[in-house]
């Protein structure tokens, strides 16, 4: 038996408003929980600390916990996880709610006021209070008064950079700090263990910034050859395919330290490889006899054994997939 659907007289206007309500009492309640946290902090104390919940040992007992920034009072250990406990949350997350209202009030007070005046959503003050933490005071001042006339409209990537700006103005060590972990963090990583069927592989890298300009540049000058000499391609492809083209030409820079700066021997090698006709060089001048390419052979009579740099040719491996008659041969 089928039903009727429930007819309403609901118009836009009514539900509209009925939500907009419901917002502002979350956005209430969401402020008052962050009052409530910063109480709950100020009701544990690491002074409050009972001696006996530390006399068995000092890796298991209660004691202080740092949640907020530089500045902001620390809160008893054990009582974190009781208030996350209240209110459903974890206690990791009762510790990144209780750091985050300390942080607002003790560090960036200007946005706290926001907060408790309704002006500002919670959670969009918790978001700049969690990048904060890390920073000086001097540092947590400056984003406090850049943020807070715009902090209902700001951005996560606008905070990452506020944050890095104020650790560059007000922190250098700090800025220093970061500046190294940067550059050891550097790398170049192809993925080719297992290459599918279409034959490609995926490169990710964290260059330096003038290497990645450097590098940008010679890409795109490479895609903009490729296409003047006629290729249909699209750009990304272009700059996949000039990339590679790149890396081949590499081979060719002798790096070996020990052919003693005479290239004399190899230039003259060249000459006689490039101005060689088929019957001087038994027809191998373009490529080389036997498995080994022209290439290889000029290194290695140019630097003689064990001195020259031998470019090695690139290898291409050829996977062939055949049924079981073209084997068998039937």
């Amino acid at each position: 038996m089928r039903t009727k659907p429930t007819e309403t007289t609901d118009t836009a206007d009514a539900v509209l408003g009925r939500a907009k309500g419901l917002r502002r009492i979350a956005d209430r309640a969401e402020a008052d929980l962050l009052v409530e946290a910063c109480r709950w902090a100020d009701l544990h104390p690491p002074e409050g600390i009972h001696p006996a919940a530390t006399v068995s040992t000092a890796l298991f007992g209660d004691t202080g916990l740092p949640l907020a920034g530089q500045g902001a009072p620390a809160v008893a250990e054990f009582c974190v996880a009781e208030f996350a406990a209240s209110i459903g949350l974890g206690t990791e997350s009762g510790k990144a709610l209780i750091g985050e209202a300390l942080e607002l009030r003790h560090r960036l007070p200007n946005l706290w006021s926001r907060v408790l005046s309704g002006d500002l959503a919670a959670w969009k003050a918790r978001r700049v209070a969690a990048a904060t933490i890390v920073l000086s005071p001097a540092a947590a001042e400056f984003v406090d008064v850049a943020v807070t006339p715009v902090a209902h409209k700001v951005t996560p990537g606008q905070v990452d950079r506020l944050v890095a700006e104020a650790i560059g103005r007000c922190d250098p060590q700090l800025a220093q700090e970061r500046a190294d972990r940067a550059v050891a963090g550097r790398h170049v990583t192809i993925t080719h263990g297992q290459v599918s069927f279409d034959g490609t592989s995926q490169v990710h890298g964290i260059l330096d910034l003038a290497d990645a300009l450097d590098l940008d540049t010679a890409v795109a000058n490479g895609a903009a050859q490729l296409k003047a000499l006629g290729s249909t391609e699209d750009l990304d492809a272009r700059r996949a395919s000039a990339l590679g083209g790149l890396a081949r030409r590499q081979l060719a820079l002798d790096l070996n330290p020990n052919t003693g700066g005479d290239d004399s021997g190899i230039e003259a090698s060249i000459g006689s490889v490039a101005g060689a006709g088929p019957d001087e060089t038994d027809g191998t001048a373009a490529g080389g006899t036997g498995d080994e390419p022209a290439a290889a052979q000029i290194a290695g009579r140019a630097g003689g054994a064990g001195t020259g740099a031998v470019v090695k040719p690139r290898q291409a491996v050829l996977y062939l997939h055949l049924a079981a008659d073209a084997i068998a041969g039937t």
